[in-house]
């Protein structure tokens, strides 16, 4: 199962690999070595990475809250 990637972009073209649950040290590894890459003159920029979460047990519907969800936000000091 792939839990975390590294994306990057190489000569105008999108890139992914993938790894897995306990593989996140390589995952680093990995990006380090695409960022020296770079700096020896590879056309590689946009390193970045993802991490999924396969146990999150949150509920779907969180960017929509119900019409009745009543959230302010406090700003320092507070209103009374």
């Amino acid at each position: 199962m792939t839990i975390h990637r590294v994306y990057w972009t190489e000569d105008d073209e999108p890139k992914s690999k993938s790894f897995g649950k306990d593989s996140i040290d390589q995952m680093l590894k990995y990006c380090e070595q695409l960022r020296k890459d770079r700096v020896a003159g590879r056309n590689v920029s946009f390193i970045g990475t993802a991490t999924e979460n396969p146990d999150c047990m949150s509920l779907p519907g969180v960017a929509a809250p119900a019409a009745d969800y009543d959230w302010e936000k406090r700003r320092g000091g507070g209103r009374k």
